[in-house]
C-alpha cells in the first residue's frame, strides 16, 4: 500500500493539474512531512482506485505552450523557419556553408564540428548506431554525423517544411546514403520506438514550445539506455561573444537549470557536461533515459 501511495504521490507532483497540466519547474520539492503528502498518503490508504483515477486524469492532460518573448519573437518561436528565405537566411543559400547557421566565423557550432563529433564519441556513440539530428535545420551537422556512425543510421526530423525539402536535396547531393530526414511536429518526433541510441539536440531546445511533451516522444524513440546530448546557449550576456548581451535575455527563455528540469521530469537523468572549449556561448548536457 505504502508504495502505491508513494507513486500516486510522484505522479501528481510531476504534473500539475492546474491550467491544463500547466508544467511549473520551480514547484517547491515535496518532503515526507509536508501537507501534500500526507494528503496523498490519505488518498492512496484509503483508496487506491482513486490514486489510478488521478493518475489517468493526468496523464490525458496536455502540457500548455511555453512563455517566450513575443517582441523578440514576432512571428512565434519558429515562424522564421517556415518561410521561402529560411535557407537563404540560414544556409546561405543553395549551396550552404554560410547565412546564420552555417559560417564559422559567426556560429561556434559551425567551426567546431569535429570537436563535437569526438565529444559523442566519448559519450558512447559508435559506427552502427542510430542517432537521431532534432531541429537538424538547414543539415549542418548531417555530414558529421554520418561519418560518425559509419555502417549506423542519421535520422534528421525538423518541424520546418522548407529545411525537410532544403536537407532531403543537401542529403542527395552529398550523397549521404545513411541519412533519412523526415518532418516531426512539435509535439511528437515521429520516430518509432526504440529506433534509436543517441538523439542530438544543437542549440534547438530552447525552440521547443512543447519540451516536455516533445522530450516524452524522443524518450519512447530511444532504446533503453539511450542518451540525449543537448547543447544550447548560455542564458548569460557576460558569455555572449557572437551575439549582443540583451540577446541573451530576450532570445532564451530559461536558463539551464530549467531546461534540465524539464528533461529530467520526462524521464531523463543527466549523466555528464562534457566541456567542449571552442564552444564560448554554449555549454552541454548529456542524459540518459531511465
Amino acid at each position: 500500500m505504502l508504495r502505491n501511495t508513494l507513486r500516486c504521490a510522484s505522479h501528481i507532483h510531476r504534473i500539475s493539474p492546474l491550467k491544463k497540466c500547466h508544467f511549473n519547474t520551480h514547484t517547491p520539492a515535496i518532503t515526507a512531512s509536508s501537507s501534500f503528502f500526507k494528503r496523498a498518503a490519505l488518498v492512496g490508504a484509503g483508496s487506491g482506485v482513486m490514486c489510478g483515477l488521478l493518475a489517468t486524469n493526468y496523464a490525458n492532460t496536455e502540457e500548455e505552450p511555453v512563455s517566450f518573448n513575443k517582441e523578440h519573437y514576432k512571428d512565434g518561436l519558429n515562424g522564421r523557419f517556415m518561410v521561402d528565405e529560411a535557407v537563404d537566411v540560414f544556409a546561405g543559400g543553395e549551396a550552404g556553408g554560410g547565412g546564420r547557421f552555417e559560417n564559422p566565423e559567426t556560429r561556434d557550432i559551425a567551426g567546431a564540428l569535429l570537436q563535437i563529433a569526438v565529444m559523442l564519441i566519448k559519450q558512447g556513440l559508435r559506427m552502427d548506431d542510430t542517432i537521431i539530428d532534432v531541429g537538424a535545420g538547414t543539415g549542418l551537422t548531417l555530414g558529421t554525423l554520418s561519418k560518425s556512425v559509419g555502417s549506423g543510421n542519421v535520422v534528421a526530423i525538423d518541424i520546418s517544411q522548407v529545411f525537410v525539402d532544403y536537407m532531403q536535396r543537401r542529403v542527395k547531393k552529398e550523397g549521404l546514403t545513411n541519412v533519412t530526414v523526415k518532418q516531426c511536429s512539435d509535439k511528437d518526433c515521429n520516430v518509432s520506438p526504440g529506433t534509436a541510441k543517441f538523439a542530438f539536440i544543437c542549440d534547438v531546445y530552447h525552440h521547443f514550445e512543447y519540451p516536455i511533451t516533445f522530450m516524452r516522444s524522443l524518450h519512447s524513440a530511444l532504446q533503453p539506455g539511450g542518451k540525449v546530448v543537448v547543447i544550447d546557449f548560455h542564458k548569460d550576456p557576460e558569455k555572449m561573444v557572437h551575439h549582443s548581451k540583451a540577446w541573451a535575455i530576450e532570445h532564451l527563455r530559461a536558463g539551464q537549470d530549467v531546461f534540465r528540469k524539464e528533461i529530467e521530469s520526462a524521464g531523463f537523468k543527466l549523466v555528464a557536461e562534457p566541456v567542449i572549449p571552442e564552444l564560448l556561448e554554449n555549454y552541454v548536457m548529456v542524459f540518459e533515459k531511465q
